[in-house]
């Protein structure tokens, strides 16, 4: 199905077996009108003749670097400003203290924006006023995200607050013993939840009220939280939120992509550093697939990564063309948009599938979280080049959101998080140990499954 979104419509192209009939058929759901047209299903078939039009063509002279708007109040609910106004008067004192600050973790940017926003929910949904600090050599999220409307932004006060909360303490990363406070700090002004790589620690979100939690401490004025794991989608199906979520005006289909626009949005630099992509990406009349393969860490090291192949990642090329087998329309331009940890293999794919791929073939990125991890600290990293990585990360999730279909790995967190910030119905095609999958129009992966597999969304 190729999705695209026009103001409040969501236009869908199917088949309907092989009658030749248009219909329009008209619903609502969650305030979103959506318009689905059935067509003779020989007509969507590809075209054998291959496209001339390389994309750069579609570049403009002036080029414009402000992302499409795919999230209003009028999808997302009416909740945003009167969480403004709490955030804003316990912030200025005119409410008492209640605080929910979200503990960055050292990961990568999926990991942590995955974690970050389930916090925010935490925070929504117990009237808490939501802020993120970030410690160490991990770069901050204001490398990259502007506060488009609360101020999420917070400093390091008192580092014992939130040593506890670290992936690395007491010299170890990992650490998996107590990380209770020490009994000399107030545990009713302050409260640690170390939520990181633990489902079970997470499954209060599922099925428990969380205005109860932390349990015993629901009314500490600050409560310090690190996680990597996403949960907002669990919520809808918990008894005590699900009604009130959509009262709220949240939907799952559309919650993450309203949450992340509320809290970010993208810098001027990062609109600069990806103004090709989202010119290009911006066009409603392009088919565009995102692929992105997630090789390993190890790749950051140029000496592994001149090792990478590309038949090994045959699948994920052979399920985007089987997705524009029946999704482009006669004569329409394909873009496959790529991403990828892997500088070699974003150059293999270049050169094998030309002026069809758009992708980043000339730079190597360091982990985010290179300055913490020895493991992950190859070539250049300073603050500098972390603060770029990030921000180059941040920009390709923007990027990839812009695509109509998605096809990832299932083993990262980086594509699926962006295939959530979509809002494109059956459109995500997750690759499973590079193994071929069956990639047709009636097998996309459903928003529950890519949503809640691996880490969540």
């Amino acid at each position: 199905m190729k999705m695209q979104i026009r103001n409040r419509y969501l236009v869908g192209l199917c088949k309907l077996n092989s009658i030749h009939v248009f219909s329009l058929l008209t619903s609502f759901l969650c305030g979103t009108l959506f318009t689905y047209i059935y067509i003779q299903k020989s007509s969507i078939l590809i075209s054998t003749q291959k496209y001339l039009i390389p994309y750069e063509s579609l570049l403009i002279n002036n080029v414009k670097t402000n992302l499409p708007s795919i999230t209003s109040s009028d999808t997302c609910g009416t909740w945003q400003q009167s969480y403004i106004n709490l955030h804003r008067s316990i912030l200025n004192g005119s409410l008492p203290p209640r605080y929910l600050i979200s503990v960055a973790v050292e990961a990568g940017l999926a990991d942590r924006l995955t974690g970050t926003l389930t916090e925010f929910f935490f925070a929504l949904l117990t009237n808490r006023a939501f802020q993120i600090v970030t410690y160490g050599t991990l770069p901050r999220f204001e490398a990259a995200f502007l506060t488009p409307n609360i101020n999420w932004s917070r400093s390091i006060v008192n580092d014992e607050l939130i040593s506890n909360l670290k992936f690395t303490y007491r010299g170890q990363r990992g650490y998996s013993g107590d990380r209770s406070y020490p009994s000399h700090i107030n545990t009713s002004l302050y409260w640690p939840m170390y939520l990181v790589n633990d489902d079970g620690e997470n499954e209060f979100f599922c099925s428990s009220n969380v205005s109860k939690y932390p349990l015993n401490h629901e009314d500490v004025q600050t409560l310090f939280v690190s996680s990597n794991r996403g949960r907002v989608i669990h919520l809808f199906d918990n008894p005590y939120h699900r009604f009130q979520l959509f009262q709220m005006g949240l939907h799952p289909a559309t919650v993450i992509r309203c949450a992340f626009d509320f809290l970010f949005s993208p810098t001027e630099s990062l609109k600069k550093a990806m103004s090709r992509e989202f010119s290009i990406l911006s066009s409603s009349d392009i088919l565009k697939i995102s692929i992105n393969i997630r090789v390993g860490d190890a790749v950051f090291d140029p000496n592994a990564d001149s090792q990478t192949n590309l038949s090994s990642y045959d699948p994920y090329f052979n399920c985007a063309s089987t997705i524009e087998s029946y999704a482009r329309l006669p004569n329409q331009i394909v873009i496959w948009y790529f991403t990828s940890d892997s500088l070699k293999l974003r150059q293999l794919v270049k050169e094998k599938y030309g002026e069809k791929i758009l992708t980043e073939d000339k730079l190597r990125y360091v982990h985010g979280d290179c300055g913490d991890s020895p493991a992950k600290r190859y070539g250049n990293c300073t603050n500098e080049s972390q603060d770029f990585s990030i921000r180059m990360s941040a920009g390709q999730i923007y990027a990839m959101s812009m695509c109509d279909y998605h096809v990832v790995s299932a083993q990262s967190g980086f594509g699926r998080f962006a295939a959530s910030l979509s809002n494109h119905w059956h459109s995500v095609y997750q690759i499973h140990d590079n193994i071929n999958r069956s990639c047709t129009i009636d097998d996309h992966d459903t928003l529950e499954y890519f949503t809640t597999n691996g880490a969540g969304i």
